[in-house]
């Protein structure tokens, strides 16, 4: 993994100043294709257990599974970038012992999906796609850039008691700019022009939610809505996560401490608060 970003700071800095438009070629190339996740044993054992379906999506695979009684109440799990369904076995395995069926699945190009490329644009209609096919849930539970296809996503409406959102994020630029390039040292120059070009390379698929990136998340989707944050979390800065919680002003928020952007996920206190809020907060 360091030789990787070794290599990656190298090409951008020295190729940055040679060839801008290869650089950004590359970057959006980059950016948008997911590394591989391995499963933990404890994911494999709770992958054994899962009923597994498929998904038809827009040419892609959609590798779906279920936990739980079919008759159960049923939670939609959305988990975030580079990671897969069962990153958020925690929570399912919670969610289950409590009587609630639990449906996830793997993000386009992640985990058992087919695809390459993965975008904001692609998510954003996948979810809508998966929950319009499992019908009405009781919440929809998201992580990182889950969660920001959620906020995009419930512009054009989602089928939801609630929704719980883990370290979202509303301000794509800034995870361009400052996770993205800058930890890969692009040159400014360069990082100036990745925004809009990130934005122009899925135009035709982000249109539909709004005319530019802020625009995408000014959504008025309004039921009961729990965020949850670590100010350690070195992926989504506070200020960041502080811009959902302005665009959802009614959303409870809910601060944790040392748990940064993925211990976060398996942390028994934030499970708890979950459960405790679906339950607390009938629509």
């Amino acid at each position: 993994m360091l030789n990787k970003l070794f290599f990656y700071r190298f090409y951008f800095s020295l190729i940055g100043r040679v060839s801008p438009k290869l650089v950004i070629d590359k970057a959006f190339l980059l950016f948008h294709t997911p590394s591989c996740y391995e499963r933990s044993e404890i994911e494999k054992t709770l992958l054994q257990k899962a009923k597994k379906f498929t998904i038809s999506f827009e040419g892609y695979k959609i590798a779906g599974y279920r936990w739980g009684k079919a008759s159960d109440p049923k939670v939609l799990v959305v988990h975030g970038w580079t990671g897969v369904a069962t990153s958020m076995h925690k929570v399912i395995e919670k969610l289950v012992r409590e009587g609630y069926q639990v449906i996830s699945y793997d993000a386009i190009g992640h985990g058992d999906s087919s695809g390459g490329l993965s975008m904001l644009s692609q998510w954003a209609d996948c979810l809508r796609f998966i929950n319009h096919s499992v019908g009405e849930v009781e919440c929809i539970i998201a992580h990182s850039l889950g969660g920001t296809t959620t906020f995009v996503a419930s512009k054009l409406g989602l089928e939801t008691k609630k929704i719980v959102l883990i370290a979202p994020f509303c301000n794509p630029i800034e995870i361009i700019e400052k996770w993205f390039g800058e930890k890969l040292h692009i040159p400014q120059k360069v990082l100036d022009k990745l925004p809009r070009y990130f934005w122009d390379k899925q135009k035709e698929g982000l249109l539909k939610y709004g005319k530019e990136w802020r625009d995408i998340f000014t959504s008025s989707y309004q039921v009961p809505t729990l965020i949850i944050y670590d100010p350690s979390d070195k992926e989504v800065s506070i200020d960041n996560v502080g811009a959902c919680c302005q665009q959802w002003s009614w959303a409870k928020f809910v601060q944790t401490k040392g748990l940064g952007h993925r211990r976060i996920l398996y942390d028994d206190g934030v499970m708890d608060e979950i459960s405790s809020f679906i339950l607390s907060h009938p629509r």
